[in-house]
């Protein structure tokens, strides 16, 4: 078996613009409903062996259409297509860079809630204990909370901005 075909996300927004493909977006219902790519399914990566699924296939594959895989990122999608080749020799499509590339190329994308994820609200009250622990620290002794500072500013920016490795 063949890994998965990774498309440019430029390529992927010609086809989708004007051939519409079937795609699947393999994330998770309350990511996917939080930022996705306008006009396609969700099928979160748990449930790449149901029936619905497969009956789109079907359907996609009788009308001559491409599957298009994406996710986040592009990581689960490829797994989810070479999962999904495995089990049926189908020829899946994963879009480079997912869902974030789509958005830096333009593509319509309706977010949901604005809702701030769990890890995001713990990094900002991190952030902000650590810096109002400098602050009450420049009342007691100055060296020892310099380094906290910018920890927390770190923190700060990383839960805005909700950037970093789990991203």
């Amino acid at each position: 078996m063949s890994p998965p075909a990774i498309v440019p996300t430029g390529e992927f927004k010609h086809v989708f613009a004007n051939e519409s493909p079937l795609v699947i977006d393999v994330r998770p219902v309350r990511e996917f409903e939080a930022f996705h790519l306008e006009g396609i399914v969700n099928i979160p990566l748990s449930e790449l062996s149901s029936p619905p699924l497969k009956a789109m296939l079907e359907a996609a594959k009788h009308e001559g259409k491409a599957v298009y895989i994406l996710c986040h990122s592009g990581k689960r999608a490829a797994a989810a297509a070479k999962k999904m080749a495995s089990d049926d020799g189908g020829t899946y499509f994963v879009v480079r860079g997912g869902t974030v590339a789509c958005d830096d190329f333009g593509m319509k994308i309706i977010r949901g809630n604005n809702d701030i994820p769990t890890v995001r609200r713990a990094w900002l009250l991190s952030g902000l204990l650590i810096v109002l622990g400098v602050v009450l620290g420049f009342t007691v002794h100055e060296s020892f909370y310099l380094v906290a500072g910018v920890i927390g500013a770190g923190l700060i920016v990383r839960g805005m901005s909700g950037t970093g490795p789990n991203d």
